[in-house]
């Protein structure tokens, strides 16, 4: 008997004691009915209501800034960087000097062919006078020559007529025989005077075409631009040793055109002179181009054509190689656009605050499209009409109350 005593008292009363004070027998009854809990507000939000607009869907096509004419310009000759006068991102003019290179050894060559030069005009020269005294000694054998022929011609008709002894007609055809070979000798040397002068003068065509050869290699220490244009790139500096037509640097010259490959589908769309929205991701800069140029010819292998359109050049900051797309219009259509601000990230997520009627804001799970400007397309999960939070998303919560900015 004392056994079920004690499990009544220290099992049996314990336990129902227990299950009466979870029940809430002792507590204080709550008449039925619906309780409102006040939601937590936050002020100053922009809500704004959304919007269906019409777009142009548009064809992206990637590319890359071309220049209208680029020159790498090189060395002609071997010498050492003597000055590099620019840097990259420098505007030039056409002619202005770029670059000088050490020119006393072209300079020394230049003087020392210089000098040959003068030795072979004054050779010339005392040429051209040994001539005249040879050609002079020519002229008086010529004469004399004459006066001992007629000498001998007549001492030879008074021989025969028995005038003049043998011995006298000897005499002038001795004489005669002597001119004839002193005529022939003055015109063997005069000609081999001219011969040695034809010589010579060969030699002064080789050593002024040395000259001249030497006189451009002098210019060609002295690198100058040859356009107006913006320097992009410098490959040597100060005391570098160059080589013939090895790169000093890079001179390109404006317009800047934005270079596409375009489905061959599309060829009959863009016409020159269309206007075409342009964007440069390095620049972050967005700008109306010119369509200046259409290849017609079509790739085999990408079934595509060359388009170029024309980019105005941005303070200097253009050059060859950025990167940029071009939007081809297309058709227009209709969709919502909201605020980048809008959205609101978590996770691999994306939503909005949407607002109701009351001001409460709601969690809205939507899918985003392309992005335009400062904006971006809402395929789904929102509606034209409904107001949403427009920015400061970080102070709200889904549930609170949002009071919009004055």
């Amino acid at each position: 008997m004392k056994g079920w005593i004690k499990i009544i008292v220290f099992l049996i009363i314990p336990v129902t004691a227990f299950l009466l004070i979870l029940s809430g027998i002792f507590n204080e009854k709550v008449e039925p009915g619906t309780k409102l809990v006040e939601a937590e507000q936050v002020d100053g939000i922009e809500i704004g209501k959304v919007n269906s607009e019409t777009y142009n869907t548009g064809n992206k096509v990637f590319g890359s800034i071309v220049s209208d004419e680029n020159a790498k310009i090189a060395s002609e000759i071997m010498a050492n960087v003597s000055n590099v006068l620019v840097k990259s991102g420098d505007f030039v003019k056409q002619g202005q000097t770029l670059v000088l290179l050490d020119n006393e050894k072209v300079n020394a060559s230049l003087n020392q062919v210089s000098a040959n030069i003068d030795t072979v005009k004054a050779k010339v020269k005392s040429i051209d006078e040994t001539i005249k005294q040879v050609e002079a000694a020519v002229t008086k054998a010529q004469a004399d020559l004459t006066l001992k022929e007629k000498m001998y011609s007549r001492m030879t008709s008074l021989y025969e007529a028995g005038a003049v002894s043998l011995q006298e007609k000897d005499e002038a055809e001795t004489a005669y025989l002597a001119a004839k070979a002193q005529l022939a000798e003055a015109e063997a040397k005069l000609a081999t005077t001219k011969a040695n002068r034809t010589e010579v003068l060969a030699n002064l065509g080789v050593a002024e075409a040395a000259y001249n050869s030497a006189s451009i290699s002098v210019q060609d220490a002295t690198i100058t631009a040859p356009f107006d244009g913006v320097v992009v790139e410098t490959v040597v500096d100060t005391g570098d040793m160059v080589n013939p037509g090895m790169p000093l640097l890079t001179v390109e010259k404006a317009p800047y055109y934005l270079e596409v490959f375009v489905d061959e589908r599309k060829q009959s769309e863009i016409k020159i002179g269309d206007q075409i929205s342009v964007t440069i991701d390095a620049l972050q800069n967005t700008v109306q181009g010119k369509v200046t140029e259409i290849t017609p010819k079509i790739d085999p292998a990408s079934r595509t054509f060359r388009v170029k359109i024309e980019v105005l050049q941005t303070a200097g900051k253009l050059k060859s190689g950025m990167f940029g797309y071009a939007i081809f219009p297309e058709g227009d259509q209709k969709g919502i656009f909201i605020p980048k601000t809008a959205i609101y990230y978590w996770s691999q997520l994306t939503a909005v605050f949407v607002v109701d009627d009351q001001g409460i804001a709601h969690l809205h799970y939507v899918q985003l499209g392309k992005e335009q400007d400062q904006t971006v397309e809402v395929l789904s999960g929102l509606n034209p009409g409904e107001r949403i939070v427009l920015s400061n998303i970080e102070k709200v919560k889904d549930g609170v109350r949002v009071v919009a900015a004055e």
